[in-house]
């Protein structure tokens, strides 16, 4: 907790309550992704306000911390290499890939298994093609439509151009 200094009350910051609100009724693995856990192991860690912290980046020779570490509040885990390295080389080079920067929560397990239900979903012939049809008449129409604007647009543009234009006579010295 820390203290207001204008009320003297004492307050909590937004970002670590709603990760302790979100943690309460979770284990560890659920709210923490794999990549944070194999990121903490890195060499020349300060930690910063929240939860975040600095390290010397596994990609490349590093002296000083250039690799920032982050939890979002949605449990993801941010990473970003001020050097320069891409976080996949970052990921890999502490073994871990790209899925494990979020944590396995029950909403993901859920979505992955719908997006494999629907995957594995024997697609029907006929939809398909009515499908392609609706698509072919929704693309035909807006063409013509926009023809349609395009030319108004145009037809009005030269008839003020006419309109506007100035009769000039050549007057010869």
């Amino acid at each position: 907790m820390k203290l207001d200094k204008k009320s003297g009350s004492e307050r909590t910051t937004p970002h670590k309550a709603k990760h302790s609100e979100a943690s309460a009724d979770r284990t560890a693995s659920e709210v923490l992704p794999r990549a944070w856990s194999a990121l903490r192991q890195l060499a020349g860690i300060r930690e910063r306000v929240g939860y975040s912290f600095v390290a010397c980046c596994p990609a490349h020779e590093d002296r000083n911390p250039s690799l920032s570490v982050a939890l979002a509040v949605d449990g993801a885990c941010l990473v970003c290499c001020h050097a320069g390295c891409d976080t996949r080389d970052v990921l890999l080079a502490v073994g871990c890939t790209p899925k494990d920067l979020f944590p396995d929560t029950p909403e993901r397990r859920r979505a992955k298994a719908k997006t494999a239900r629907a995957i594995e979903a024997p697609l029907d012939p006929q939809l398909i093609a009515i499908r392609n049809a609706e698509y072919e008449a929704a693309r035909t129409g807006w063409r013509d439509a926009c023809r349609e604007v395009a030319e108004t647009i145009i037809d009005s543009i030269a008839r003020q151009r006419r309109a506007r234009r100035p009769v000039t006579r050549r007057v010869r010295p």
